[in-house]
């Protein structure tokens, strides 16, 4: 097969070769639409430069402008290939000198594509286009990717309209076209368009991201990822970008986590390999290459996967829980549990209010203690696993105990529990035809197959209960009932509903606190969660784990989910860079990216790193310690703010003030809770300036990318509609009012103390929002 496989991508790769070789000119269309007409040199380059050989564009566009040293096309074409080709300062310094050579005007607009946004330059472009008419389609398109930029719809499609009229059949206008269509979230429209491009100039490499796109917006994975490997064959010269490489990555991803889901492992085996030859370190393919094999009982090749996994990526939880299990058959105790010690946040798990820090240190004195050769430790063991919600771990040392086949008996049902409940969500999210009365009772027939004892029946009393509330109490399940159980095994459930669809939530817990918080009159709980048995359905929907915490109606408390967002290694050197004020060419250097540096540096100052490996453990647990604390405050900003609604037969009045104040618009009434969660987690974080630099990477979404607008085409609404970006732009332009000098890029340079009270006028400043203050 892989045999077969290399003979097709040389088959294509001398395709394409022979193809190029053959007359660059040459364009296989269809329909009636025919490509804008260019001199031959020009159509040539543009191929060139699409396929990312910018060499023989250069050398072709420098012979052209021999001949006609005027050309504005040919002069864009060149500064656009010097432009994306770097160090060839020759080469810039011999434009230069064209450059002096050109008239005013023409020099004038060169210059200003070259030393900035197009978006910054957009009035002067306004004002060429009717001095010079002749250039106008090129300032057009010029025109057209500033007003993109800039995020102005409406004027970007005038001037792809005005393309169009003269040269309606024009590939690069219907590109443009196509990302017009895209920012506004029509697909259909964003595929026609640069369909109608690829017709006009088959070497055009977008449209066939644009496939693979759209396939992925239907949620088909595996159409998507026949788009990519097409690229891959016809275009081997192009360089993909950060965006694109994360598209295909994803679309790997979904498809991979299908077949797990199906239990199809040789397919997702096969399918997993093709994705490491894609991208041979990334470690959630590694990982799920090794649970393919482990599923096929290929476990020396597995472990040699987990092993590499985790050099990769030490902190991505499912590789550590795999590998945790293969270190325990292996009667490898310390080292087992000091890999899943090491991505934990060990200051909350043995924190002394935290009430399941007992069985933790318990677990912890176990593995320390286990020998093979002594069954009462190996005993002992097994009771802490099961006690925190490792049944499976805790079946397999019961394996090594003579006589504890009852024992494991009971967890084999357990397991088969969880695992059927698993299975049962994934099947209706996919559906989402059930009442909550349905749901029920579909659980307690997994439960009956499986010998599980639940009292739990669907009843009215319930179903009132849940159309008012929406929830089942976490902190306080009835007795015998799924949640009860789950309690039993150190795991919470979360029963709510999202997006009109009822949907669970189970994961093990780490930690169970409760606060009281004197200044606001306040007393709440908190669950930290992780390693989730059953995603809720936002997460499912979207392939991760979106929901990194939810507080409850009831108002008693909240979730934090850490696999949510315990980042990677990846992403701590990420971080790492960008506190060190490290050139990061895969992010724009624009003023909210480079506050939002100048914040990470203030937030992390006092941590003292050493210059060896160990200061990514140090960073790592830091950073999650930030990044538990500003979900911690913003749930909490909830908490507090529903009991002015709930329960609603006694607030009626705050209800429909709130309901006025936002026009009964749905959209303004989330950004109007989200609001009052978000100031009131910055304004009580114990690091602010973090919770800042958190606000600012929102506002820094990058729109030019495709694969980045899938995301928010599955979330259903534009970016800048998005009500945690409108909440993060306004806290920002509250707080500039607030500035010294009225500018948001001297905030960095306050003081804390400066800073404290800043905040403090915000928080008062939003009492208006608030209804019940």
């Amino acid at each position: 097969m892989r045999k077969l496989l290399s003979f097709y991508r040389l088959s294509g790769y001398c395709c394409f070769f022979c193809f190029f070789l053959c007359g660059c000119s040459l364009l296989f269309v269809t329909g009636n639409c025919y490509p804008h007409p260019l001199p031959n040199a020009l159509e040539t380059a543009i191929r060139c430069m699409e396929v990312h050989q910018f060499q023989e564009a250069k050398n072709l566009l420098m012979a052209f402008l021999k001949s006609s040293p005027h050309s504005i096309d040919a002069l864009l074409l060149y500064q656009d290939a010097i432009s994306r080709e770097p160090g060839n300062d020759k080469e810039k310094q011999d434009f230069q000198q064209r450059l002096a050579s050109q008239e005013a005007n023409l020099q004038s607009y060169l210059l200003s594509r070259q030393k900035s946004r197009l978006s910054q330059k957009i009035q002067e472009m306004e004002v060429l286009l009717l001095q010079k008419p002749s250039w106008h389609l090129a300032i057009h398109q010029d025109l057209a990717k500033a007003y993109l930029e800039s995020k102005e719809y409406s004027k970007a499609r005038e001037h792809i309209k005005a393309i169009l009229e003269e040269e309606p059949c024009m590939p690069q206008a219907h590109i443009l076209y196509s990302w017009y269509f895209l920012h506004v979230l029509d697909w259909n429209q964003a595929l026609s368009h640069a369909r109608i491009a690829k017709q006009g100039n088959p070497y055009l490499v977008k449209p066939y991201f644009f496939e693979a796109a759209s396939e992925m917006v239907q949620g088909n994975y595996f159409s998507s990822l026949q788009w990519f490997k097409k690229i891959r064959i016809l275009f081997p010269s192009y360089k993909w970008d950060q965006d694109e490489e994360l598209g295909c990555q994803s679309a790997f991803w979904r498809e991979i986590s299908s077949l797990k889901r199906q239990k199809l492992w040789n397919s997702g085996l096969a399918l997993s390999q093709e994705a490491l030859e894609f991208f041979p370190k990334q470690s959630l393919f590694l990982t799920y290459h090794a649970e393919f094999l482990l599923a096929l009982n290929q476990k020396k090749e597995a472990e040699e996967f987990l092993a590499k996994s985790l050099t990769y990526n030490p902190y991505h939880l499912s590789t550590v829980q795999l590998y945790r299990r293969m270190l325990l058959e292996k009667d490898c105790y310390p080292k087992a549990f000091e890999i899943w010690e090491r991505i934990v946040p060990k200051k909350l798990l043995y924190h002394d209010e935290n009430s399941l820090s007992p069985i933790y240190k318990s677990l912890k004195d176990a593995f320390q203690k286990a020998n093979t050769a002594n069954a009462e430790s190996l005993c002992s063991l097994a009771k802490a696993l099961e006690s925190v919600g490792w049944e499976i771990e805790a079946r397999i040392v019961y394996q090594k105990i003579p006589g504890s086949e009852a024992k494991q008996k009971q967890l084999s049902q357990k397991i088969g529990f969880f695992e059927d409940l698993e299975t049962f969500f994934s099947a209706y999210y996919d559906t989402g035809i059930l009442n909550i009365a349905q749901v029920i009772s579909y659980i307690n027939k997994i439960a009956k197959k499986n010998q599980i004892s639940l009292t739990t029946y669907p009843s009215q009393e319930f179903s009132s209960y849940f159309v008012l509330v929406r929830e089942a109490d976490p902190f306080d399940p009835k007795p015998g009932s799924l949640g009860d159980y789950l309690l039993q095994a150190n795991k919470v459930l979360d029963l709510g509903n999202n997006y009109g669809h009822i949907d669970a939530r189970i994961m093990n817990r780490l930690s169970l606190r409760k606060h009281n918080l004197a200044e606001e009159n306040l007393q709440y709980q908190s669950i930290l969660g992780d390693e989730t048995l059953v995603d809720n359905y936002l997460g499912y929907q979207s392939g991760s784990s979106k929901v990194a915490g939810r507080a409850f109606l009831s108002s008693k408390g909240f979730y934090v989910a850490l696999d949510t967002i315990r980042p990677s290694l990846g992403a701590i050197k990420y971080l790492y860079a960008r506190m060190k004020a490290i050139p990061l060419p895969s992010k724009p250097d624009n003023s909210y990216s480079t506050i939002a540096n100048d914040l990470l540096a203030q937030s992390f100052r006092h941590i003292p790193l050493p210059e060896t490996q160990e200061k990514w453990d140090i960073l790592y647990q830091e950073f999650l310690a930030r990044q538990i604390e500003t979900v911690h405050k913003h749930e909490l900003g909830h908490v507090k703010d529903f009991p002015c609604f709930l329960p609603l037969y006694q607030n009626w009045d705050n209800l429909f003030t709130m309901l006025w104040r936002s026009q009964f618009s749905p959209e303004k009434i989330h950004t109007r809770f989200e609001s009052v969660a978000e100031i009131f987690g910055l304004t009580h974080s114990q690091y602010p300036h973090y919770y800042l630099s958190q606000l600012l990477d929102r506002l820094d979404v990058d729109f030019s990318g495709l694969f980045e607008l899938v995301h928010w085409a599955w979330y259903g609404t534009p970016p800048e509609k998005d009500p945690y970006y409108q909440t993060a732009k306004k806290i920002f332009q509250d707080i500039s009012q607030f500035l010294p000098q009225k500018t948001l890029s001297t905030l960095p340079s306050v003081s804390e103390k400066e800073l404290e009270i800043i905040l403090k006028k915000l928080y008062k400043k939003s009492k208006y929002i608030r209804v019940c203050e």
